[in-house]
Parts: structure tokens; C-alpha cells; sequence
């Protein structure tokens, strides 16, 4: 019980010094695929606010400290972390790797 304890009362701090509290954007850890359904290594997600083509910020973990990049580029699996604040709509755009911007503007 005690070990249980000092655990939690380490992670409370963590909690409340969040910027916002956030959640995976369905799942924490996404895998994108191409239109022929190998991963998409290097791949843009823009994310916007729901309805518009105004960038919004997602977060690389639960923290909701930092900010992805927009766009959030995949790694070499397709893979990307993206959480978002709870109660906010998004529009998820993907582009693959070729010609593309590098902005979501």
C-alpha cells in the first residue's frame, strides 16, 4: 500500500501541470497507410479545426506540454503520436510523401 502511495503521489504533480488535458486521437499511436495499403513512411497529417482549414495543434503526449509539428510528419513505419484536447473538433487531411508543402496553411 505504501509503495502504491508514493507512486501516485508522484504522478499527481504531473497531472496538474498540464496545459490541457488531452487524449488519443483515436488511438495514441496511429499507423497510416497508403491507398495500396503499405505504411506510409514520411507522411504529412495537417490537422485543422473541425469545419474549417485553420491549423490547430495536436500534442506528442498525454502531457499536452508539447506540440506536434502541423503537419505531423509519419516515421518510417507510418506511425505518428498525436493527442488532442478532450471536446474539440479536428479535420485530419494526410498527404503522402511526394509533392506535397510542408505547410498546413
Amino acid at each position: 500500500m505504501k509503495r502504491f502511495l508514493v507512486i501516485a503521489l508522484f504522478f499527481l504533480p504531473l497531472k496538474a501541470m498540464a496545459q490541457t488535458t488531452v487524449v488519443p486521437a483515436p488511438v495514441a499511436h496511429p499507423q497510416f497507410f497508403s491507398i495500396v495499403g503499405i505504411p506510409l513512411p514520411g507522411g504529412k497529417l495537417c490537422t485543422y479545426a473541425g469545419g474549417t482549414t485553420t491549423p490547430l495543434a495536436t500534442y506528442t503526449d498525454w502531457t499536452g506540454l508539447v506540440p506536434n509539428t502541423n503537419p505531423v510528419i509519419l516515421d518510417a513505419g507510418g506511425f505518428a503520436s498525436v493527442w488532442i484536447p478532450l471536446n474539440v473538433k479536428y479535420n485530419f487531411v494526410l498527404y503522402d510523401n511526394t509533392g506535397t508543402p510542408n505547410t498546413c496553411d
